[in-house]
């Protein structure tokens, strides 16, 4: 799946890790991060393809009594999948 996933973010945005090495070791580094930084994989069932990604980063504050804020960042998704 990550070997997926890396050619179809790559397939999508311009500034991607050079190799599917670097993209797994970067993979595998956010997926320790866990419930504080999720990365999200859409896929077309029908189509056995991925169609879209993105990322949730949770920062914990020190305001709103010590609440947390949520970041969405990196959304990407297939031309061919927008609009459905």
């Amino acid at each position: 799946m990550v070997g997926e996933a890396a050619g179809h973010v790559r397939g999508l945005a311009r500034h991607l890790p050079t190799s599917l090495d670097e993209f797994r070791s970067r993979f595998m580094e956010i997926e320790a991060l866990g419930d504080d930084h999720v990365i999200c994989i859409v896929e077309d069932t029908e189509q056995g393809r991925l169609v879209a990604t993105g990322s949730i980063f949770v920062e914990r504050k020190f305001v709103r009594d010590c609440g947390k804020v949520g970041h969405i960042e990196d959304v990407v998704v297939d031309s061919a999948a927008q609009g459905m």
